[in-house]
This record gives structure tokens, C-alpha cells and sequence, in this order.
């Protein structure tokens, strides 16, 4: 049985998180990061500190707490709060705006906890207090999610009665309206980028904000959170794994923090036990990772990773994830803790999502999305591995690169890499010029530079297998690289690939993947890959890829790519048939409008 499906730690109840999140505590006077980020280390120190308050302020407002739990951060924030010692609460500058992130978290606490927050301190805390809190009025602000701190910082002052702007609520619920792209979905600032941001920012603010304040719209919040989980539920798979994809994924189970939003603001319309199950489905599966040192959750995914950081994250940076424990806003005596969790299944769909560009499998084993819209116009870390590879599974994850030189050192998984002749460096999908989202399959236009122009075309047939074509045109001859599914534990010096014909297939310890080529024009081969590459797995891994030289002119490619989380030997003849923009596989006929 493969890593990714074995069984977990059951999480249960209020105790259980409570007992967990002491494990994810870490000393608020002790910060003990050693690595660096694009902002100062007194704002590191400051998201240090801040950061938990999600849960610390949660677990206040439900008045059903340990005092000794909480006392730790409401003495650090006094300590921050003297005008004599103020190290960490710093004004904000537009160009130290990090700062306005961290002050979020008080806004909600203010929400939430009003005078059982407010209890904890003096006249003269509470006023340096609303004067640094008012100082987010006086930066400019990027036009994306960024604005939901803005406006929940000031509506946490407005009810309590402290000094806020009511010209800054109403210019930042403007403009997040404005970037709302319909269909439950929102543009995170640039419209290539729609990922977990929409989830755990939007939304998630959105919700708190409608329960606790007038300012937002109760039903519209509703209506556009139901409409977003038609899409978003298929994020997550049978086994409680959400679709590791684009950037900031040290936030972990943060992934789910937009179902905890619906438990806590009441705008749910599944069943409220189904909700539950999805939440729990997975906290479970994260409960069992490496994913803390010294109390604090890493840098990573499936174990400490700093190949998949951001330039935004500091050691206190993953703690956001412990916005899902808003979850704890309700007491123990609360029907959520009391209700049986009933599993939801959406199985065997195909999904269609037009906004984010991705068409989802949801199968027993994994889910997987094929993608072909988005791209990171900001050139976010790793932004081929994040957001260019053609596939993204639940199951598999994916790989990081290491290198653009040397085709072993970069992440050939799901992806097309192509390399001059002579260079040995390889470059894949980023900025994407064009994408059509059809009902069975996506198309995209894209380029390598000046070098070449790419079409490619991806088709889903099923949990196990998908279809890709490429067309390119190039003036210069290539080296290109096509490579299935990642495959943990695989290594060259004890593992052998099948190899028949134009096919390719990697297996190691029931994780299996391969690749067919569809217009034998290629040669199948092993590409070994380094440790701390994958995401889930630390060891080396191998992909199974294919192999041929681009002439100038144009040329077609095709391939069958397979993916098995439990070790079943793949089928790879299956019949197929491609003539004049015609696809014919299992009974099936698809048009393929823009060949």
C-alpha cells in the first residue's frame, strides 16, 4: 500500500484538535528561525508571534479553554503593546507592508473575542493598540486578496468601538467585488493565478466577516461560497488529500480552512455532517506527516522542504494554516462536535472548471487535474513545477527542479521540457498565450522564447489514464522530454524500468506510471530524479518519459500517460485512433475544434 494511503491517526473531537494543536505551539518569547525571507526579521518575528493567535483568539471566544494555553501569547502581545518595549508591533510603510498581513489576525481577534480579548488589557494597551492598528489606512495596497485585511482590521475596530476608517471598509469592499470573475470565483490580482488563495482568502474572509459584522452581504457571501464548492470540492480526494497545486502549499491543511469558514459562519449547504467529514477526512491525513520542529509547522509539504518556498515565507509563515483552527470558535458543548461526520462522495466525474482552467478526475484512487490555463505572470519560486505542468494529482504530487541543467536535475514530471541543441538546458510550460476550456478536453498555446510555438491539447479518459498531443514549430532543432507521473523510492541502481516498444513503465512499492508513445517518433527512458524533489516523498524518484529530437518545421507528438497509486499493471494498447481532428479511445469521439 502506497505512503498516501495508509491508515491514519483518527482525529475526533474538540480534545483531539486541542491536543494536536499544542504540538504545533511554539514558544511566543523563543523564535528560533534561521532562515531568511524578502522582509525584515522584525516582521518575521512578528508573523512568528502572530500567526498561532488564529487558534489562541478561537479558542478565547469560545470561553471553553485553557487558561495556561492561551496566557503564553496574551502576556507576548501585553510585552508588545508597552510603548516602552515595542520590538515587533511596528507601523506599517507600503514598503514594509508584510506588516498589515500580521495584523489581520487582531482584527479578528477583535471580532470574535471582543472584551474577552479586550479583558487581557489595559486602557493604555488598548489604545497603542488601535492607534497600530489604524496605521493599515495610511499604505497603499495591492488589488488582490490583500484587501481582506484592510477590511477586516478595520471592521474588528468598528465593533468594539475603537477608532476605524469607514472610508477604507467601503473602498475595500469595492474593489474585492470587482474581482470577482463569477461562477463562486475570484481574481487573486493577476488573472493567471487562481489557486488555494480564492479558498483560504476570499472566502474564508468572506465568511468570517459575514458572521460578524454587517459589511458583507450574508446571502451574496452564501450564494457565491455555494457556487465555489461545486468546483472546489473536487480539490480533494477519497483519502482526505487535496490538489497539491500552485503556490503556497506550507500552508498544508489550511487547503480546508474554506469548509471550517461554512461550519463557523453557518453558510453551508451540504449536510453539516458531510462537512465535517470533509474537514476531518483531511486534518486526518496531515496528522500523521513530519511536519513540525520545535513546535513550529516547517516550510514544506510532506516533510521540511525549503526548495518549495516562497520568498514570502519566513519559519512562522507555515502557522497560517492554523486559520482551520477557527473551527474552535465553537465550544465543546457546540452540535458540530456532537453530529456522526457522513462521508460525501462525488466519484467517477469529470469535472469542467472554466476559471481556474482545469478539467478534474475524481477517481477511487486519486483525483488529477489537467491543466491549461494558468501560469505565474509574477514568476513565483518554482513556478513551472507550481503551476506548468500539464497534470496535477492528489496522489502523486509532483516534483521540484533542482537545476535547469541536465535533464536529471529538473522536474520532467507531467511536463513537456524542451532544450536547444548543445545546451542541456531545459525549460517547460510557463506563460501561457491562449487556453479554451472544452467539456473533454483543454487546449493551450504557448512558447519556448523566440525558439518555438507549442499547442498542446490534453484529454482525460479516466482515473488511470489521460491523453496529450503537442504541435510544435520551431526554426531551430530541439531536445524534448516528456514525462509521466513521479514514482517515490524509484532509483536506477535497484529498480529497472519495463521497456516494450514504444512504451515505458517505473513501479516501486505500488506506486506505478508510465507512458506510450502515440506516433512513434520518440524512444521511451528512465529519468532518475534527486531526493527532496517530490513533494510527498524526500527519497529519489524516477519518471518514466519519452525521449525524441524536434527538426525544424513542424512536428506532432502524442502520448499515453498511466497513474496507479496501488500497483496495478497498466493496459497501455489501449486502442486509439487520431485523423483529421478526430479522437477515437473506449468508445469515445472527440473533436478537437482548434487542430
Amino acid at each position: 500500500m502506497s505512503k498516501n494511503l495508509k491508515e491514519h491517526s483518527k482525529l475526533c473531537s474538540r480534545a483531539d484538535l486541542v491536543d494536536w494543536l499544542k504540538t504545533m505551539l511554539p514558544d511566543p518569547w523563543d523564535y528560533q528561525g534561521v532562515t531568511g525571507s524578502t522582509y525584515q526579521q522584525e516582521i518575521r518575528e512578528l508573523e512568528y508571534v502572530s500567526r498561532p493567535l488564529w487558534a489562541i483568539f478561537s479558542l478565547i471566544a469560545s470561553g471553553d479553554y485553557d487558561e495556561m494555553l492561551v496566557l503564553p501569547y496574551i502576556e507576548r502581545i501585553k510585552y508588545e503593546l508597552n510603548l516602552k518595549t515595542k520590538t515587533v508591533f511596528l507601523k506599517p510603510t507600503t514598503k514594509t507592508r508584510q506588516i498589515a498581513v500580521e495584523m489581520a489576525v487582531y482584527g479578528y481577534g477583535l471580532l470574535c473575542c471582543q472584551d474577552k480579548l479586550l479583558n487581557y488589557f489595559s486602557n493604555e494597551e488598548i489604545e497603542y493598540l488601535e492607534t497600530w492598528l489604524n496605521s493599515i489606512n495610511e499604505i497603499e495596497f495591492p488589488q488582490n486578496n490583500w484587501l481582506l485585511f484592510l477590511l477586516i482590521v478595520n471592521c474588528g475596530l468598528k465593533k468594539n468601538n475603537l477608532r476605524y476608517s469607514q472610508a477604507k471598509i467601503d473602498e475595500a469592499k469595492a474593489k474585492i467585488n470587482n474581482l470577482y470573475v463569477g461562477n463562486g470565483w475570484y481574481q487573486d490580482g493577476v488573472a493567471s493565478q487562481r489557486d488555494y488563495y480564492i479558498a483560504f482568502g476570499f472566502h474564508f474572509y468572506s465568511m468570517i466577516l459575514s458572521k460578524y459584522t454587517d459589511e458583507f452581504d450574508h446571502e451574496t457571501v452564501k450564494e457565491r461560497c455555494w457556487k465555489f464548492q461545486e468546483d472546489f470540492k473536487y480539490w480533494i480526494d477519497q483519502q482526505g488529500r487535496t490538489l497539491q497545486f500552485g503556490r503556497s502549499l506550507s500552508y498544508r491543511f489550511g487547503h480546508v480552512a474554506f469548509w471550517v469558514g461554512q461550519v463557523v459562519s453557518e453558510s453551508y449547504n451540504y449536510e453539516l455532517s458531510e462537512v465535517k467529514e470533509i474537514i476531518f477526512r483531511n486534518l486526518n491525513y496531515w496528522h500523521d506527516f513530519p511536519i513540525t520542529q520545535n513546535n513550529m509547522i516547517t516550510v514544506g509539504c510532506g516533510y521540511p522542504n525549503l526548495l518549495l518556498s516562497e520568498d514570502y515565507n519566513a519559519p512562522g509563515s507555515p502557522a497560517w494554516a492554523l486559520k482551520t483552527f477557527v473551527l474552535l470558535t465553537l465550544p465543546g458543548s457546540h452540535s458540530f462536535w456532537q453530529i456522526e461526520a457522513k462521508k460525501r462522495i462525488d466519484l467517477n466525474t469529470l469535472s469542467c472548471q472554466v476559471e481556474p482552467g482545469f478539467l478534474i478526475i475524481a477517481g477511487i484512487k486519486h483525483h488529477y487535474a489537467l491543466s491549461g490555463f494558468q501560469y505565474s505572470k509574477g514568476h513565483v519560486l518554482q513556478h513551472h513545477a507550481k503551476y506548468g505542468k500539464f497534470c496535477y494529482s492528489t496522489g502523486f504530487g509532483w516534483n521540484l527542479s533542482r537545476d535547469v541543467q541536465g535533464i536529471e536535475n529538473y522536474a520532467i514530471d507531467n511536463a513537456l521540457a524542451l532544450s536547444v541543441k548543445g545546451t542541456d538546458q531545459y525549460v517547460s510550460r510557463g506563460e501561457i498565450q491562449k487556453c479554451v476550456v472544452h467539456k473533454d478536453y483543454l487546449y493551450s498555446k504557448w512558447n519556448y522564447g523566440v525558439v518555438a510555438d507549442i499547442e498542446t491539447w490534453l484529454v482525460p479518459i479516466d482515473e488511470d489514464y489521460h491523453l496529450r498531443i503537442h504541435r510544435i514549430v520551431t526554426d531551430m532543432e530541439l531536445h524534448a522530454y516528456e514525462g509521466a507521473f513521479p514514482v517515490w523510492g524509484w532509483h536506477y541502481k535497484f529498480n529497472q524500468p519495463i521497456v516494450k516498444d514504444k512504451i515505458i513503465i517505473l513501479e516501486n512499492n505500488g506506486v506505478c506510471s508510465g507512458i506510450r508513445d502515440l506516433f512513434k517518433n520518440r524512444i521511451p527512458v528512465a529519468i532518475k530524479q534527486n531526493p527532496n524533489t517530490n513533494i510527498y516523498d524526500c527519497e529519489t524518484n524516477g519518471v518514466a518519459c519519452l525521449y525524441g529530437v524536434i527538426n525544424k518545421g513542424q512536428t506532432l507528438l502524442g502520448s499515453l500517460v498511466y497513474g496507479d497509486l496501488q500497483g496495478n499493471c497498466p493496459n497501455m494498447m489501449i486502442p486509439l485512433k487520431f485523423e483529421h481532428q478526430l479522437l477515437e479511445f473506449k468508445n469515445k469521439k472527440i473533436y478537437l475544434e482548434e487542430f
